[in-house]
């Protein structure tokens, strides 16, 4: 059985997350999320991704996780691109990186 996860995501929402990709952020750390009209719900997508890292019930969810990953990366944050029903950005934030543990010793 192939997870939800897996199956292939709508072509017409890959070109879209590419042309974005290339035309706004370019990194690959930035996060997407896409609402899922096949399943219902929204999707988080890596900025160099074709398929749905993660799938929840809610856009706010999906936003909050979407942060977690970027704030979390280890290559100094990124950006959340919220996208509508229509496939356009309404929203993007960006997101500054998680202090390490040891904190910030140059300032």
């Amino acid at each position: 059985m192939v997870a939800d996860k897996d199956k292939p995501r709508d072509p017409k929402w890959t070109k879209k997350v590419y042309k974005v990709r290339n035309a706004k952020s370019g990194k690959f750390e930035d996060r997407h999320v896409i609402p899922n009209r096949a399943r219902g719900g929204w999707d988080v997508v890596k900025g160099d991704g074709t398929r749905a890292s993660e799938h929840y019930a809610t856009e706010a969810e999906a936003v909050e996780r979407a942060r977690e990953i970027v704030a979390n990366n280890g290559s100094g944050g990124g950006t959340v691109l919220i996208h509508g029903h229509d496939g356009k950005i309404r929203r993007s934030d960006s997101i500054a990186p998680t202090e390490s543990p040891d904190g910030d010793n140059k300032h």
